[in-house]
């Protein structure tokens, strides 16, 4: 009971440490990536503020963005976006809110920019540092962008316009995929007021959307800690989440979130594996308990166990001995001894080389099979005192006994199947032989048959007769087992006759008819067929053809027919009248060819 306590509270502690360990292994984890991403993007807009300075300082000298050249300010926008990847394109607003020059485009199209937020703001605010506006969509390329905005002065602070940056999200989400985070991980990029500005896996519903409007809870975390690990609801789904504000002058925060089943999915696999470790160790002490219980029981009845085994030994009704590798006798049961005419003390004295017929062979034969085979089953003779010998079933098993090997030989009396076995032989080998003259009486008539007999099984040839050979020219060894239809004329003619022929013999009857078959060498003659099944029922036992040459037959009966027709032909021309007169060589009758 102690060892299962102690088992069941180290498991307890060991799984409360390792929920601990996982924690804060998620927290390192989580917490460097959203620093590593928090450089990434300071980085990013800190290189596009550069950008936009340099930019501002010349325009501000031209006297402001309403009397700058287009083409020039064209220009020096494009070098810049060129030189800055993570910018789409940068854009110079007049005073009025117009747009007055495009990174991407000359001539530029006057468009309106005065409805934005970051026009008012700017207009009111003579400051020029960088404000990072909420994401909207473009209004030159009707694409994502997050608006990264400055003001232009001009003498006396005077306001000369806007500069805007156009900062393309895919940017930053192609190196978020790059990453390979892991399954259930996402990134926020949040301004300090919670304004959404990006988020990967990117979900544009919720772009420029102020955190504290879909989760205010979520809200609250991030105007409490600058940086944090907490495990939350997070839009309906439980979540670790890892917020850190940039450490830079820029208003932003990082969060990555966390799935948290599969933060902790480890530790729910450890802590089955442990639980399981745990109930299969208490099922094993359990075991064992019971086993040594078992034991204890099993001894007090072992000597009880003993007796009555030596009792059904000695009573078998099979004939048991043991002997040793040379087959000197230990044991043997009352049975052998009264089988063999011995007594126990007789037996004592004996080897089993004695008791089988062929002696020490036999035994050798025995034991070097049971060494092959780790078992023997054999058929022998046992020799008696009276000179007699009693057929047994012997089965051979070693046996170790007090670390002596030694040899189980049981011997069965199967002196009835015996008798019965050779009086089968004897009627089998009779039956034998009258199958052997029957076969040789209908060979012989087959032999003698002047009609070309075949035996087909399976529409295969199987046996011919000579006459077959003589008419068709196939000896017997090259046409068994080729298919029947080869003696026929044609595929079609065979089908034809053998779906006629199958429906007359599954009947019981005899199936006749006449068809052109062919010889070996390709010669074609007219033969009569016969063909019976030998048995109706089951047509795969056999067919029974039977082929008879009528090409001479035919022959003269058309020969006949054709003699029929000259001599009617004959007589009708005898039956026809004479002419009375024959006209002369002056009539004016004229002769005409026969049209026929």
């Amino acid at each position: 009971m102690a060892t299962v306590l102690m088992l069941v509270v180290a498991s307890v502690w060991f799984t409360k440490e390792d929920y601990y360990n996982t924690l804060a292994a998620a927290q390192r984890q989580a917490l460097s990536l959203a620093r590593s991403l928090d450089e990434h993007i300071t980085r990013s807009f800190v290189s596009v503020d550069q950008a936009m300075q340099n930019v501002a300082e010349d325009i501000e000298r031209a006297g402001g963005m309403d009397r700058v050249d287009e083409h020039w300010a064209y220009e020096r926008l494009k070098s810049k976006v060129e030189n800055t990847p993570q910018i789409r394109a940068i854009i110079a607003i007049d005073s009025k809110g117009v747009l007055r020059a495009h990174g991407l485009e000359y001539p530029t199209r006057r468009v309106s920019l005065s409805d934005r937020s970051y026009f008012p703001y700017h207009q009111k605010n003579i400051e020029t540092r960088l404000r990072i506006g909420e994401p909207i969509i473009s209004r030159t390329d009707y694409k994502w962008l997050i608006p990264l905005t400055r003001r232009v002065n001009v003498a006396d602070n005077n306001f000369g316009g806007v500069l805007l940056s156009g900062v393309e999200p895919d940017y930053f989400l192609r190196f978020y995929e790059s990453l390979h985070l892991e399954r259930g991980t996402r990134v926020e990029i949040l301004r300090n007021d919670g304004v959404i500005l990006l988020n990967y896996p990117l979900n544009i519903h919720v772009l420029g959307t102020p955190l504290n409007e879909i989760l205010p809870a979520s809200y609250e975390l991030l105007l409490r800690l600058r940086h944090g690990f907490e495990r939350m609801d997070y839009a309906e789904e439980d979540r670790f989440v890892a917020q850190l504000q940039s450490s830079s002058s820029l208003p932003l925060t990082v969060r990555v979130s966390l799935d948290a089943g599969q933060v902790l999915q480890h530790f729910y696999q450890s802590a089955w594996v442990r639980a399981l470790s745990g109930l299969f160790a208490i099922f094993i002490l359990s075991v064992m308990l019971y086993l040594l219980l078992r034991q204890i029981r099993r001894l007090a009845e072992s000597e009880a166990r003993l007796h009555l085994t030596q009792y059904t030994v000695d009573e078998s009704p099979d004939m048991i001995l043991w002997c040793t590798s040379d087959g000197r006798l230990c044991y043997a049961n009352r049975l052998l001894g009264e089988v063999c005419g011995l007594s126990q003390s007789q037996l004592a004295t004996r080897n089993i080389t004695e008791l089988l017929t062929d002696g020490a062979l036999a035994w050798e034969r025995l034991r070097a099979d049971l060494l092959e085979h780790q078992s023997h089953h054999s058929e022998g003779f046992l020799s008696c005192s009276d000179d007699k010998r009693v057929p047994v079933a012997i089965t051979l098993a070693p046996l170790t006994d007090a670390g002596r090997d030694l040899y189980c030989v049981t011997l069965r009396d199967i002196s009835e199947r015996y008798a019965a076995e050779t009086e089968l032989r004897r009627h089998r080998d009779h039956l034998q032989e009258l199958v052997s003259e029957q076969t040789r009486e209908i060979r012989n008539i087959l032999d003698a048959s002047p009609l070309a007999i075949m035996l087909s099984v399976n529409e295969q040839v199987q046996l011919i007769n000579p006459a077959f050979e003589t008419l068709f020219g196939y000896e017997q060894q090259s046409i068994t087992g080729l298919p029947e239809q080869l003696v026929y004329l044609s595929q079609e003619e065979y089908n034809k006759l053998r779906g006629a022929l199958h429906s007359r013999i599954s009947m019981g009857g005899t199936f006749r008819a006449e068809t052109q078959l062919r010889r070996r060498e390709g010669g074609s003659f007219w033969a009569s067929l016969f063909a019976r099944a030998l048995d109706p029922q089951d047509l795969a036992k056999g067919v029974v053809f039977i082929f008879e040459d009528v090409n001479a037959q035919r022959s003269a009966a058309l020969a006949l027919k054709q003699s029929e027709r000259s001599s009617a032909r004959f007589w009708i021309l005898l039956q026809m009248p004479l002419p009375l007169s024959i006209p002369s060589a002056s009539s004016s009758m004229s002769i005409r060819p026969c049209a026929g």
